[in-house]
């Protein structure tokens, strides 16, 4: 989509185009000088029309202060959840990291086990991985090695370098 078009589409209310707007200046990609202000703003209107990956990004940018948001777990928990309930595969994983970790939420590791199933089994390698660790460790989670290796195997055969290091240590 050249950027022309694409401008004119997002000022336009086109919530695909507004959260590609926000990416490319979240990035600095395609021409646009990177700015998480700018990102924010798009990701903000489209995020309004329940665009999910919107919901997600503007998660990360309240949990992490970026573009004049936050930082505010509380914020960055409910845009991850809106994000979740609409089947963002990153906006479920970051929920899982929510409830692991107690941000914005009261640390619950058996709903953070739960969450990040769901997004290992829409394939994500992280949450494969996590899903792997909680299982090798009994974490949320009734020990299961099997189970573990398991998950950790799916992550690894994605390329994803934490499991295929944690399979290594595991079998040297």
């Amino acid at each position: 989509m050249d950027t022309i078009k694409l401008m004119q589409d997002a000022k336009n209310g086109d919530k695909e185009s507004q959260f590609k707007l926000g990416w490319r200046y979240r990035k600095g990609e395609d021409g646009f000088e990177q700015s998480d202000s700018n990102a924010a703003y798009w990701y903000k209107l489209a995020a309004a029309q329940g665009h999910a990956p919107a919901l997600n990004n503007l998660g990360m940018f309240y949990m992490n202060g970026l573009g004049g948001c936050g930082p505010d777990a509380k914020k960055a928990y409910n845009y991850y959840k809106a994000a979740a309930e609409k089947g963002d595969k990153l906006g479920i994983h970051n929920l899982g990291g929510c409830y692991a970790t107690g941000t914005g939420v009261e640390c619950n590791l058996n709903k953070a086990f739960w969450i990040y199933m769901v997004a290992a089994q829409m394939g994500d390698d992280d949450s494969q991985a996590k899903v792997g660790l909680y299982y090798l460790k009994g974490v949320g989670v009734a020990q299961d090695i099997d189970n573990g290796i398991h998950w950790l195997k799916k992550a690894a055969e994605q390329g994803y370098e934490p499991a295929i290091e944690m399979l290594n240590t595991l079998y040297s």
